[in-house]
């Protein structure tokens, strides 16, 4: 089986830096936020959970996850706007994913290709972004699986009839965290 390495939209992103922050040992930076991602670790014992760490330590450590400026981007504004990450929370919340965020491989996609990929008039700079990084690393690196990992089951299902012409699959954050735990 080849190696995978995986494209990320900005759903599953934001997921990994709140598990990430949520689960240090420090003072909980954002309680209200790690409530509600207690849904993943609050279905599985202390044996999955470690299980769970190992496999996104290695995933950061190996560098294969992948993002695009377009993800950060988003994933920021929306952790401010959405998650409610401002204010006194926000430098010391940064502060706990940074290693993180230092270690993910970026990918980068010209304003021009996503402007002039037809599905960008319908799903907008990141989503876009995520596609044609996920196709073009398909096309220059055959020796690795590549897998898109959004968020919802409607951005799945948007991509994944997107992706099969272009040899790459396209699943939830939710299938990859329960494959994780070897629950499935």
């Amino acid at each position: 089986m080849k190696k995978r390495k995986y494209v990320v939209d900005t759903g599953p992103l934001i997921d990994l830096l709140l598990i990430i922050c949520c689960n240090i040992k420090e003072e909980n930076i954002a309680k209200d936020e790690c409530k509600k991602h207690e849904k993943y670790f609050s279905q599985i014992g202390e044996e999955e959970r470690e299980m769970v760490w190992k496999k996104i330590y290695a995933l950061i450590i190996t560098k294969d996850i992948i993002v695009t400026p377009h993800i950060l981007a988003e994933t920021y504004d929306l952790l401010e706007t959405r998650y409610n990450i401002k204010g006194k929370i926000q430098e010391p919340f940064w502060a706990s994913v940074m290693d993180f965020l230092e270690k993910i491989r970026e990918e980068c996609v010209r304003k021009e290709d996503i402007i002039n990929e037809k599905m960008f008039m319908k799903y907008g700079f990141a989503d876009t972004s995520v596609y044609l990084a996920a196709k073009k690393l398909k096309n220059e690196n055959k020796e690795f699986e590549l897998v898109l990992v959004t968020g919802e089951d409607k951005d799945a299902g948007k991509l994944k009839s997107l992706s099969k012409k272009d040899g790459f699959s396209v699943t939830g954050f939710e299938e990859i965290f329960w494959k994780w735990t070897d629950v499935y």
